[in-house]
């Protein structure tokens, strides 16, 4: 999960709490460049990884660490090279939360 507002990383991590009651072997890890995110405490086994660098070899990293079935995006820039990296490896991919006020990419491409 990556989340670039508080708002977002709140709704993630209420998001894994619910998915952590269903499954309490569910592992979890949310990226963000939120300042003093790092420091909070969970109930849950939610962990915090910075996102990878915009890079092949950085994404291809990443993933070989947490092999994730699913990313999920809530806001913030989108890494081209992670979500290519990530769908050719068949991870699924989501984006939730896109406004696109807030990424202009989304805005050019949809509007």
């Amino acid at each position: 999960m990556h989340a670039s507002e508080k708002e977002d990383a709140a709704a993630l991590e209420y998001l894994h709490r619910r998915l952590f009651q269903m499954d309490a072997g569910i592992a979890t890890v949310m990226t963000t460049q939120i300042p003093g995110q790092w420091e909070r405490t969970h109930e849950s086994d939610l962990d915090y990884s910075k996102a990878p660098l915009d890079s092949a070899s950085s994404s291809q990293d990443f993933l070989e660490t947490y092999k994730p079935h699913i990313l999920l995006w809530a806001g913030g820039r989108l890494k081209p090279n992670l979500l290519k990296t990530a769908s050719r490896s068949g991870t699924r991919l989501v984006l939730v939360n896109s406004q696109t006020k807030r990424n202009p990419i989304f805005a050019r491409c949809y509007s």
